[in-house]
């Protein structure tokens, strides 16, 4: 099963919505379009669950913060004055940086 490609707005065919609770990540809710132009939420993925702990996620989390100083229209590459790196280790909070973009060159 896969996602598919319902309009440029959603181009992953999906929607997640994230929580962070006592320093692990939860994913709490899940638009997502399949087959047919089919329309499911997390039931579909997880069902009878409300949320489910993000295990299966190492990496990290960027939250842009601050004034937008250059736009890109592709992707998630536009830049802000911060970044607030969120890293995770199978789904759990390890540590945070903060990279401040206006001192780069």
């Amino acid at each position: 099963m896969s996602f598919i490609l319902k309009s440029t707005a959603i181009v992953r065919g999906y929607i997640g919505n994230w929580e962070i609770k006592n320093n692990k990540l939860f994913l709490i809710s899940l638009l997502g379009f399949i087959e047919n132009q089919e329309q499911v939420d997390l039931n579909f993925l997880f069902p009878d669950k409300n949320e489910v702990f993000a295990d299966w996620f190492t990496g990290d989390i960027r939250i842009p913060q601050g004034k937008m100083l250059k736009k890109v229209n592709l992707g998630y590459e536009s830049i802000f004055e911060k970044n607030r790196i969120l890293r995770f280790k199978e789904g759990v909070f390890t540590n945070e940086t903060v990279e401040n973009q206006v001192d780069k060159d």
